[in-house]
Order: C-alpha cells, then sequence, then structure tokens
C-alpha cells in the first residue's frame, strides 16, 4: 500500500519540467492534430482545384477541337472562294480579250464595208454610164427618138409644111423631152428611173410614116399652141437639130 501510495504522489508531484513537457506535448499534438486536418483540407481543395482544372483543360482541349475543326473548314471555304475567285478572273479576262477582239472585227468589217461603199458608188457610177451608153446604141432609144420626132412633127404642121418658117416650140419640147429621158436612162439614185434599155410596155414606137396610102392627119391651127417666137426664120439651133434629125427621116423613108 505504502508503494502505491508513493508512487500516486510521485506522479502526482511532478517537477515544472515535466509539466512544461506535458504541456508542449499537448500543444503539439494539438497543432499536428490541427495541421493534418489543414492539410487534409489543402488536400480536398487542390483535388477540387484539380478536378476544376481537369474539367477546364478538357472544355478548352473541346473547344480547341471545334476551332480547329472551324479553321479546316474556313481553310477549304478560303480554297474554294480563291478557285472560284481565279476562275472567275479568268472567264473575266476571257471576256474582255473575246470582246477586244469583236471590236476590232466590228472596225474591220466597218472599214471594209465603208472600201465597199467607195467600191460600190464607183461602180454605180460606172454602171450609169454604161447604162446611158447602152441604151444611146440600143433600138429602144431609136424608137425613142423617132417616137419624139413624130410628136414634134405632128404639133408642127408649119415646120413640115415647108413653108419658109420654123415652129421651135415644137423643138424645144423635143429637145427638152429627149435630155429628160437621157438623164434619168441608167440612173439608179434620185428620180428612181430605171435605164430604158428595150420597149416599155404601153409605150407606142410604130414608125411615123404612114403605110400605104393612109392619109395623115395634120392637128389644126386651135389645137397648135404657138409661142411669140414660133413664127419667123428657122434659127442657127432649129437648123442644128434639123441637120441632127434628117438621118432619121433617111431611115424613116427607106
Amino acid at each position: 500500500m505504502s508503494e502505491l501510495a508513493d508512487n500516486y504522489r510521485r506522479v502526482n508531484t511532478l517537477s515544472p519540467e515535466n509539466k512544461c513537457l506535458r504541456e508542449q506535448t499537448s500543444i503539439l499534438a494539438a497543432e499536428k492534430l490541427s495541421a493534418e486536418e489543414s492539410h487534409a483540407q489543402q488536400l480536398t481543395q487542390l483535388r477540387e482545384s484539380a478536378d476544376g482544372y481537369l474539367s477546364a483543360q478538357l472544355a478548352a482541349e473541346e473547344k480547341l477541337s471545334a476551332a480547329e475543326g472551324e479553321i479546316r473548314s474556313l481553310k477549304e471555304q478560303l480554297s474554294a472562294n480563291q478557285e472560284s475567285l481565279v476562275a472567275r478572273l479568268e472567264a473575266e479576262r476571257l471576256a474582255e480579250e473575246a470582246k477586244e477582239k469583236d471590236e476590232r472585227e466590228v472596225l474591220d468589217l466597218c472599214n471594209q464595208l465603208s472600201s465597199h461603199d467607195v467600191i460600190f458608188n464607183d461602180l454605180k457610177a460606172v454602171l450609169e454610164v454604161e447604162a446611158v451608153d447602152r441604151f444611146k446604141r440600143s433600138p429602144a432609144y431609136d424608137a425613142l427618138l423617132l417616137r419624139e420626132f413624130e410628136w414634134g412633127m405632128r404639133q408642127s404642121r408649119w415646120f413640115f409644111a415647108m413653108k419658109d418658117h420654123s415652129n421651135e416650140k415644137a423643138l424645144r419640147r423635143f429637145d427638152k423631152s429627149l435630155q429628160l429621158h437621157v438623164d434619168n436612162a441608167g440612173s439608179f439614185s434620185g428620180s428612181g428611173a430605171e435605164p430604158d434599155v428595150g420597149p416599155v410596155t404601153g409605150r407606142d414606137y410604130r414608125p411615123f410614116i404612114p403605110d400605104g396610102d393612109e392619109e395623115i392627119v395634120w392637128p389644126s391651127e386651135d389645137e397648135i399652141e404657138d409661142d411669140e417666137d414660133s413664127e419667123g426664120p428657122p434659127t442657127a439651133r432649129g437648123l442644128r437639130q434639123l441637120v441632127e434629125i434628117m438621118p432619121y427621116l433617111f431611115v424613116l423613108q427607106l
């Protein structure tokens, strides 16, 4: 009993160093426990942060993958647009070249047309001259001369009756009518008259010399419209026209 009591007393009567050590041990144990709890909390926070970081990283990787896919799609569209732009520029270039070629061809055709117009005008002038010459050498021209001369004779009874005076009115009409026919023969422009290279329908080309014993009916004096200068001696112009007409009279007499 005494030993137990001594031990109890010895234990309960510890030295101040032991008490201090015990208190320090208790404090250290409490601090250790607190540090472990804090460490556990930090680990938990780190795990949560790591999980959040991993989630964010996964989301970022997904976004990056989506962005890369979109970039590839945009690159493909850009390549297609570039090809389309190149094709359109090439088409525009070809169209411009074709337009310039067409303009040159049109200019060449205009120049050729101008040259053809000049040639055509020259040929037209030559053809008009040839048509007039051909008409003058044709039987229709001779028939025209005879017909006009017949008309002049039937309008001038005194001239053909040889009563020492001339009716220049008939000669003037004959000259004007003949000149009008000559001017219009072969004219493709202006009056629009066509060259008279043959008999015209409806025109009387019969000779004015009567057949057989046919009687010539001379117009009366009332039917003849004489000018003031219709009477008197023949003028030089009338004589010259008479000389020019005489060969046709000889032909008719033959």
